[in-house]
């Protein structure tokens, strides 16, 4: 009895455990990112995503995912701002294109920042060669352009943080 009580225990503490780490490994990585940013996840915990996300995905396969889908602006909306901030950079560090407009909206990185008027995300965008030159896909427009574009639609959003950090890259860069 004793000889089927040790591989029983083993097996009833291993499973799940094995289990977790299938999941994490073959789900696609869109969800691995909503799970490690949702702490409303009921199968697996918010904590193993994220930790399993930061130390073993973000790869080369991941990043095109991404790319060839919502790219980077995919990360914009995540509530808690030092996960997203976090997340941008890391899937910069690893090579994702930021300045490839989204598949699903048509904006780059930079653009959703600034339709977001988030002047934190387009500082980081920036400070990580965000281009305000790159064009939409929606309606060809430059990040000033859309600035333009924005205002002129609701004059009553303040955007002078998000303009002037824009702005001053225009100038710095010499960008058009």
């Amino acid at each position: 009895m004793k000889k089927f009580i040790l591989p029983l225990l083993l097996f009833i503490l291993l499973t799940p455990t094995l289990l977790i780490l299938y999941v994490l490994q073959n789900t696609e990585i869109d969800d691995l990112v909503i799970c490690a940013t949702n702490e409303e996840s009921d199968l697996i915990p918010m904590k193993a995503c994220s930790y399993y996300l930061m130390n073993y995905r973000a790869n080369e396969k991941d990043i095109q995912n991404l790319e060839n889908q919502a790219g980077l602006g995919f990360l914009l909306n995540i509530e808690n701002k030092e996960t997203r901030n976090t997340l941008i950079k890391l899937f910069i560090e690893n090579g994702i294109d930021i300045n490839k407009p989204s598949n699903i909206d048509g904006l780059p990185a930079i653009q959703g920042a600034i339709l977001l008027n988030d002047s934190d995300l387009v500082e980081i965008l920036l400070e990580n060669n965000a281009s305000i030159s790159q064009k939409n896909t929606l309606n060809g427009l430059n990040a000033i352009e859309f600035i333009n574009l924005l205002k002129s639609k609701k004059p009553s959003v303040d955007r002078s943080m998000v303009e002037s950090l824009v702005q001053t890259k225009h100038i710095t860069s010499g960008s058009r």
